[in-house]
């Protein structure tokens, strides 16, 4: 017994109702992982589409080999069944044939299904074509396995020392085209922020060469070196008194 149909086609176009036991992925787990690794999750659902068309074309074969075999064995045992009708109705002629005695339930047309225009060699020869037509749209560009198999027996690993050879120098190359100059950028920037002054620009003492400009005078420079340089603070009173003690 045939169970029903449990799938069904959501609002949006999804299908559903796929038992968990004819699915071939977690849509929830693959979820969590498209998020974390998506291009994993792309290579893995490609492997998974191959590996889905390649079994609808061992189907497809698997049922034309089957069909075949089938429709042989029809047209041989239709042949027989005719050929014995034949002779049986010449030795039961004297008695009207094999229909004189079965009456109305004698069996007068057998179908020739299996004949060039019968439906069983027309389905046949649609599924010929269809697994045809799989075939020639299926297949990728078979160079590099071509020029692999130059190394026979060691194919599989030269293939994996190349493959890691070319991750190799596609991290290298990462590295030095973007996290290298990132890192020095960064390294620089702390340094230079770790080593300059602390106190800001606008705040700093502005020390002029006073003796090779030409614009200043002699007495300008006199009190251009006043404001520049910071004078001496007051001395306190008790040192003035010590002073004059030690004149006297």
């Amino acid at each position: 017994m045939i169970d029903p149909d449990p799938t069904y086609i959501d609002a949006i176009g999804v299908p559903r109702g796929v038992p968990s036991d004819y699915k071939i992925a977690d849509q929830v787990a693959d979820g969590f992982t498209s998020i974390i690794c998506p291009w994993c999750v792309i290579n893995k659902y490609s492997d998974r589409i191959n590996y889905i068309h390649y079994n609808i074309q061992r189907l497809g074969n698997l049922t034309h080999a089957g069909l075949k075999a089938v429709s042989e064995q029809l047209k041989a045992t239709s042949l027989v069944a005719y050929q014995n009708r034949m002779a049986l109705d010449m030795l039961l002629a004297e008695r009207g044939g094999v229909c004189a005695m079965f009456g109305e339930q004698c069996c007068t047309f057998i179908p020739n299904n299996t004949a060039a225009d019968g439906t069983l060699q027309i389905a046949l020869d649609g599924l010929k074509t269809l697994n045809s037509r799989m075939k020639d749209q299926s297949g990728i560009d078979g160079k590099w396995d071509e020029w692999m198999s130059v190394f026979g027996k060691y194919k599989t690993l030269v293939t994996s020392v190349l493959v890691s050879m070319a991750v190799f120098a596609a991290i290298l190359t990462l590295c030095g085209c973007c996290c290298i100059p990132c890192i020095r950028s960064m390294v620089d920037k702390i340094i230079s922020t770790a080593i300059a002054p602390s106190t800001p620009l606008g705040q700093q003492l502005a020390l002029l060469s006073l003796e090779n400009n030409p614009d200043i005078e002699e007495g300008e420079e006199e009190a251009a070196a006043m404001d520049t340089f910071p004078t001496a603070p007051p001395v306190p009173p008790y040192g003035r008194m010590w002073e004059r003690e030690t004149e006297a």
